[in-house]
Protein backbone atom coordinates (compact mmCIF):
# COMPACT_ATOMS: atom_id res chain seq x y z
CA UNK A 1 0.00 0.00 0.00
CA UNK A 2 1.32 3.65 -0.84
CA UNK A 3 1.40 6.46 1.37
CA UNK A 4 -0.90 8.26 -0.05
CA UNK A 5 -3.47 5.72 1.17
CA UNK A 6 -2.17 4.97 4.42
CA UNK A 7 -2.68 8.58 5.12
CA UNK A 8 -5.99 8.59 3.46
CA UNK A 9 -6.90 5.38 6.33
CA UNK A 10 -5.12 7.60 8.85
CA UNK A 11 -7.30 10.52 8.40
CA UNK A 12 -10.30 8.23 8.45
CA UNK A 13 -9.35 6.87 12.13
CA UNK A 14 -7.50 4.18 11.54
CA UNK A 15 -4.11 4.36 13.45
CA UNK A 16 -2.88 0.74 12.29
CA UNK A 17 -1.97 2.68 9.15
CA UNK A 18 -0.12 5.31 10.93
CA UNK A 19 1.91 2.23 12.55
CA UNK A 20 2.51 1.08 9.00
CA UNK A 21 4.28 4.69 7.94
CA UNK A 22 6.01 4.07 10.98
CA UNK A 23 7.41 1.34 10.21
CA UNK A 24 8.37 2.18 6.78
CA UNK A 25 10.04 5.75 7.44
CA UNK A 26 12.29 4.89 10.94
CA UNK A 27 15.28 3.73 9.82
CA UNK A 28 15.03 7.04 7.34
CA UNK A 29 14.14 9.19 9.95
CA UNK A 30 16.70 8.30 12.34
CA UNK A 31 19.50 8.17 9.79
CA UNK A 32 18.52 11.95 8.94
CA UNK A 33 18.56 12.67 12.61
CA UNK A 34 22.20 11.15 12.83
CA UNK A 35 23.40 13.19 10.26
CA UNK A 36 22.62 16.04 12.48
CA UNK A 37 22.85 15.08 15.79
CA UNK A 38 25.60 13.04 17.06
CA UNK A 39 24.12 11.56 20.45
CA UNK A 40 21.74 8.12 19.92
CA UNK A 41 20.32 9.13 23.30
CA UNK A 42 18.55 12.16 21.31
CA UNK A 43 18.08 10.64 18.06
CA UNK A 44 16.11 8.51 19.52
CA UNK A 45 13.77 11.70 21.26
CA UNK A 46 14.19 13.28 17.87
CA UNK A 47 12.49 10.12 15.88
CA UNK A 48 9.47 10.10 18.26
CA UNK A 49 8.77 13.38 18.38
CA UNK A 50 9.11 13.39 14.80
CA UNK A 51 6.53 10.38 14.30
CA UNK A 52 4.46 12.29 16.98
CA UNK A 53 4.33 15.80 14.97
CA UNK A 54 3.65 13.63 11.96
CA UNK A 55 0.30 12.49 13.43
CA UNK A 56 -0.54 15.69 15.25
CA UNK A 57 -0.57 17.27 12.08
CA UNK A 58 -1.27 15.29 9.30
CA UNK A 59 -4.19 17.09 8.51
CA UNK A 60 -2.30 19.78 7.32
CA UNK A 61 -0.28 17.53 4.66
CA UNK A 62 -1.61 18.73 1.60
CA UNK A 63 -0.23 16.34 -0.81
CA UNK A 64 -0.86 12.99 0.90
CA UNK A 65 1.84 11.09 -1.70
CA UNK A 66 4.30 13.52 -0.39
CA UNK A 67 4.61 11.93 3.01
CA UNK A 68 8.12 11.11 3.37
CA UNK A 69 9.29 13.97 2.47
CA UNK A 70 7.28 16.33 4.98
CA UNK A 71 7.97 13.87 7.45
CA UNK A 72 11.95 14.70 6.78
CA UNK A 73 11.27 18.14 6.91
CA UNK A 74 9.77 17.78 10.29
CA UNK A 75 12.68 16.04 11.45
CA UNK A 76 15.18 18.50 9.91
CA UNK A 77 13.57 21.21 11.83
CA UNK A 78 13.54 18.80 15.01
CA UNK A 79 17.23 18.36 14.74
CA UNK A 80 17.99 22.21 14.11
CA UNK A 81 16.04 23.33 16.55
CA UNK A 82 17.72 21.05 19.15
CA UNK A 83 21.55 21.75 17.95
CA UNK A 84 20.79 25.70 18.27
CA UNK A 85 19.26 25.63 21.26
CA UNK A 86 21.29 27.27 23.84
CA UNK A 87 20.73 24.23 26.64
CA UNK A 88 21.79 21.23 24.77
CA UNK A 89 25.36 20.22 25.06
CA UNK A 90 26.91 19.38 21.18
CA UNK A 91 29.31 16.42 21.58
CA UNK A 92 31.72 16.62 18.29
CA UNK A 93 31.25 13.58 16.08
CA UNK A 94 35.27 13.24 17.00
CA UNK A 95 34.57 12.75 20.31
CA UNK A 96 31.15 10.59 20.21
CA UNK A 97 32.56 7.06 21.94
CA UNK A 98 32.83 3.91 19.24
CA UNK A 99 31.01 1.57 21.36
CA UNK A 100 32.86 -1.45 23.23
CA UNK A 101 37.14 -2.05 23.11
CA UNK A 102 38.28 -3.51 19.53
CA UNK A 103 40.52 -6.68 20.08
CA UNK A 104 43.54 -7.37 18.58
CA UNK A 105 41.80 -9.34 15.54
CA UNK A 106 39.24 -6.27 14.67
CA UNK A 107 42.56 -3.76 14.10
CA UNK A 108 42.12 -3.69 10.51
CA UNK A 109 37.88 -3.23 10.88
CA UNK A 110 37.88 -0.11 13.45
CA UNK A 111 40.42 1.47 11.41
CA UNK A 112 37.86 1.15 8.63
CA UNK A 113 35.09 2.17 10.13
CA UNK A 114 37.14 5.02 11.58
CA UNK A 115 37.17 5.98 8.02
CA UNK A 116 33.82 5.82 7.37
CA UNK A 117 33.15 8.16 9.76
CA UNK A 118 35.87 10.49 8.80
CA UNK A 119 34.19 10.84 5.29
CA UNK A 120 30.65 10.83 6.60
CA UNK A 121 31.82 14.18 9.09
CA UNK A 122 33.09 15.74 6.06
CA UNK A 123 29.94 15.65 4.17
CA UNK A 124 28.09 18.64 4.03
CA UNK A 125 25.08 17.88 6.37
CA UNK A 126 22.64 18.05 2.93
CA UNK A 127 24.82 14.99 1.72
CA UNK A 128 25.08 13.21 5.17
CA UNK A 129 21.42 12.99 4.93
CA UNK A 130 21.31 11.53 1.38
CA UNK A 131 24.29 8.62 2.78
CA UNK A 132 22.95 8.29 6.15
CA UNK A 133 19.14 7.84 4.17
CA UNK A 134 20.56 5.07 1.60
CA UNK A 135 22.77 4.00 4.04
CA UNK A 136 20.18 3.11 6.71
CA UNK A 137 17.77 1.89 3.23
CA UNK A 138 20.77 -0.17 2.12
CA UNK A 139 20.52 1.31 -0.88
CA UNK A 140 23.98 0.41 -3.43
CA UNK A 141 24.91 4.04 -4.23
CA UNK A 142 25.55 5.15 -0.49
CA UNK A 143 28.50 2.22 0.12
CA UNK A 144 29.67 3.37 -4.01
CA UNK A 145 29.98 7.38 -2.33
CA UNK A 146 31.81 5.51 0.56
CA UNK A 147 34.19 3.28 -1.39
CA UNK A 148 35.17 6.16 -4.05
CA UNK A 149 35.48 8.61 -0.58
CA UNK A 150 37.70 6.00 0.77
CA UNK A 151 39.83 4.85 -2.08
CA UNK A 152 40.39 8.26 -2.92
CA UNK A 153 42.05 8.61 0.89
CA UNK A 154 43.92 5.58 -0.06
CA UNK A 155 45.66 7.01 -3.13
CA UNK A 156 46.61 10.41 -1.45
CA UNK A 157 48.27 8.48 1.30
CA UNK A 158 50.01 6.18 -0.76
CA UNK A 159 50.69 9.30 -3.35
CA UNK A 160 54.70 10.92 -2.70
CA UNK A 161 54.74 14.02 -0.81
CA UNK A 162 53.78 16.93 -3.36
CA UNK A 163 52.49 14.92 -6.22
CA UNK A 164 48.70 15.32 -5.40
Amino acid sequence: MDDAELVRQVLQGNLGAYVDLVKRYTAQIAALCRAHVPRADVVEDLVQETFLRGLDRLATLRESGRFGFWLYAIARNLCRDWRSDPEHEHVSLDDVATGSAVTSGEGDRADRTADVRSCIRRLPVELREVVGIYYAGGRARARKMLRACLEGENRAERAPPGST
